[in-house]
């Protein structure tokens, strides 16, 4: 039912299945850690996440992200999905998780073609998660963690060469996006 000025009341009803709201975050920015700790995926000043407060408390969220994310050699990095709700802190999404590891996206020397001698590699990392866990209007922020394996970095939106502003034009830099949709249960 709308009002007269186009606005949705109160009372709406939608179907299961509807989009009710649809958010995305592009991550532009080049950064790396060599941490071997989990920590969130940000530039220092932008940090890779997105958020939505969901209109209904049945609703579900479906997250789609697509992040570009590079090593060193064949050390390999790990990401992860991590959430927070209203002012709580954030914590692992770990319905992703593989039965035998503590992370996901976990990538080295997988049979891919290393960039440069020293081993660089990117990888497409494309996470999609189903979110049934809203029973409040409370505001939902998700982002992206990000470690390295055991050595070197573990590198978002470029190789470790790209990140050092390497002029070779092999060395090509990306951008990470992110999708948070909200759908009527």
């Amino acid at each position: 039912v709308m009002m007269s000025n186009g606005a949705l009341t109160s009372n709406v009803s939608f179907p299961a299945g509807h989009v009710i709201q649809v958010k995305q975050f592009i991550f532009s920015k080049l950064t790396r850690t060599n941490s071997v700790s989990m920590v969130q995926i940000t530039d220092g000043t932008v940090n890779f996440e997105l958020d939505i407060t969901p209109q209904f408390t049945n609703s579900k969220i479906l997250i789609l992200a697509n992040i570009q994310v590079g090593n060193t050699g064949q050390n390999g990095c790990h990401v992860d999905l991590y959430l927070k709700v209203g002012s709580g802190s954030y914590a692992q999404v770990t319905q992703l998780l593989n039965t035998s590891s503590t992370n996901i996206g976990v990538n080295a020397a997988q049979g891919t073609l290393p960039i440069g001698s020293s081993g660089y590699e990117r990888f497409n990392f494309a996470p999609q998660y189903l979110d049934e866990t809203i029973n409040s209007l409370e505001q939902r922020f998700y982002s992206f963690y990000h470690r390295t394996g055991t050595n070197g970095y573990s590198t978002i939106n470029g190789t470790p060469s790209a990140y050092s502003s390497s002029g070779n034009n092999d060395f090509g830099k990306s951008s990470s996006q992110m999708t948070l949709m909200e759908i009527a249960a």
